[in-house]
């Protein structure tokens, strides 16, 4: 019940904080401080079938996550939740960059690189290898 509400929560704030920033000459991106973060993020566009908010939030530009890698990465997370998948894991402390996925992983091949700007972590791109 917990991990729904801090969730849930999580996602408020990530919607409020969007709405609060979205302006038709400026879009930021979500910055996350957490993986887990990050994770619920990508989870939520997932289930609600919004390739362009997860597209959107991509550093590299919408045009790196097609709806075919979109559709692949929502059966496998139907399979295995990304938050189950990925909670005993943590973005690295020393590091600038970061990826989930990666060739032949479990993933498959799609990749979800995500690059360190001002302490927080952002989506780079999501893109598939092969």
């Amino acid at each position: 019940m917990r991990t729904a509400l801090v969730t849930a929560a999580t996602l408020l704030l990530l919607c409020v904080a969007q709405a609060n920033s979205d302006d038709s000459r400026t879009h930021r991106q979500p910055a996350f401080l957490s993986l887990k973060e990050a994770v619920t993020f990508i989870s939520s566009c997932l289930e609600r079938g919004d390739l362009a908010t997860l597209a959107g939030a991509c550093l590299e530009g919408s045009g790196t996550l097609t709806p075919a890698v979109f559709a692949q990465l929502q059966k496998i997370h139907k399979e295995i939740p990304l938050g189950t998948r990925y909670e005993k894991r943590e973005f690295p402390a020393d590091a600038e960059s970061f990826k989930l996925g990666g060739h032949m992983s479990e993933l498959g091949h799609i990749h979800i690189d995500f690059v360190k700007r001002s302490g927080k972590w952002c989506l780079s791109r999501i893109w598939m290898c092969r």
